[in-house]
């Protein structure tokens, strides 16, 4: 709160806090004067949270200015891959190493098909493990063959050869794949 204005103490902080919620909604204010902050709702409490953290953009200059040089893309967070099915893949790994892997539908509009599938390592790689299974074999094996023979050069038939064999939404799962197995390699290696 010291960041939007706001100079607090330790031992007065909830009552600047309701200060600052009376300005953003009335009947959490209430409820934090009556009930005191831990009491409150989980609803309440995240709400207050995000409103904090909106006020860093509009009060904080420093902030604001550091946020508004850097490029919005690179902020966001971008799926990991799709699968055959159009499922969106999400993958999120903290400083703890903590996985979180969730899938969306590509169309979904209101955010109602997000699901967590994988919340550790083991989940990892069961979720690999049964995206393998849905991959072509043939397409498998020409992929694990182009990483084995990475010594020999491609010929131009077998080029067109496997350009014939592979569409581009199976070489896009095949890589999404890998990519996969790299990060659990990864996940393995760090801990």
């Amino acid at each position: 709160m010291r960041k939007i204005g706001k100079s607090v103490t330790a031992d007065r902080w909830e009552k600047y806090l309701i200060k600052i919620c009376q300005e953003f909604n009335s009947t959490w204010a209430w409820e934090m004067e009556k009930k005191g902050y831990l009491e409150m709702s989980v609803e309440c409490k995240l709400a207050l949270l995000k409103y904090l953290c909106e006020c860093q953009f509009d009060d904080n200059l420093k902030f604001k200015t550091i946020i508004n040089e850097e490029d919005a893309d690179t902020m966001r967070l971008q799926p990991i891959g799709r699968d055959k099915d159009g499922l969106m893949y999400w993958y999120q790994l903290d400083q703890d190493h903590n996985v979180r892997m969730y899938i969306e539908e590509q169309d979904d509009q209101d955010g109602s098909s997000w699901k967590c599938i994988v919340r550790n390592r083991n989940e990892l790689a069961e979720t690999l493990a049964l995206l393998k299974a849905q991959i072509d074999p043939v397409l498998l094996k020409n992929s694990s063959q182009q990483d084995n023979s990475s010594r020999e050069s491609p010929t131009l038939e077998d080029e067109e050869t496997k350009k014939e064999e592979e569409t581009p939404k199976q070489g896009f799962f095949v890589c999404f794949l890998l990519y996969l197995f790299y990060l659990l390699l990864l996940l393995y290696l760090t801990i």
